[in-house]
């Protein structure tokens, strides 16, 4: 199977529209060639004709690929749930009410993936591409665009369209994903390695960083969002 991996909170919602449920997508017993063939194809080839791919649990996903030799949807794309924890961790307090939307926390975070480039004058001479320093996620958002845009905007404030709107840094949460370099070097305690033999804690003159974001999704084109590019002069 082609896979995608999601927060299973994240797809609830859209699962749901089908019939208001989920009972029909949950489950998977024994052989898919056995006793079970009728049933479970039922409901698989309901969900696979309304939405292109099939749902499966982690533990049902793994079970299909390892112990199942005729599954019929074996290179069919697939959404597997998993138990990643999402972005609020268990716990947190919930926000005041005018920042709380339970359709916006099932569907209001963006998909874009997010990469940081660095490239310092000694790569530039000797032709060296830009070394990638980060990448990490919007879904890696403390907050939905919806509550930074509603706490923007709860005391007057006259935000139009077309307004240049920032949401600070944003880090995933292992090291490969740290937004900033204060971060990637545990704020200038650690030196970081560069393909060309140099080594960075901050940047220096003449560094060049760059920006690059996209989206992606399978069995539809690819959506870039371009370069930002900044030297130090």
């Amino acid at each position: 199977m082609r896979t995608q991996y999601y927060c299973a909170m994240s797809l609830d919602g859209f699962i749901a529209e089908s019939d208001d449920t989920l009972q029909w997508l949950t489950g998977y017993a024994g052989s898919y060639d056995g006793a079970d063939t009728v049933p479970m194809k039922g409901t698989y080839d309901a969900f696979y004709d309304g939405v292109g791919a099939l749902v499966c649990g982690s533990a049902t996903y793994e079970f299909v690929i390892d112990e199942v030799t005729e599954w019929p949807y074996r290179w069919k794309p697939c959404w597997v749930l998993t138990s990643r924890d999402p972005p609020r961790p268990e716990g947190d307090p919930k926000p005041l009410p005018y920042l709380w939307d339970d359709a916006d926390q099932q569907s209001g975070a963006f998909d874009i993936a997010l990469e940081a480039f660095l490239l310092t004058p000694g790569m530039r001479e000797n032709g060296l591409p830009p070394h990638r320093m980060s990448h990490s996620n919007t879904l890696d958002l403390y907050w939905t665009v919806a509550q930074l845009v509603a706490h923007h905007t709860c005391g007057g404030c006259n935000l139009l369209p077309g307004d240049i709107f920032g949401s600070g840094t944003i880090s995933g949460p292992t090291p490969e994903g740290y937004g900033s370099l204060s971060e990637l070097s545990a704020a200038g305690t650690r030196t970081i390695g560069l393909p060309s033999g140099e080594t960075r804690t901050y940047l220096e003159a003449g560094d060049e960083v760059i920006f690059r974001a996209h989206c992606r999704r399978d069995g539809y084109a690819p959506i870039g969002f371009g370069e930002c590019r900044a030297r130090i002069i």
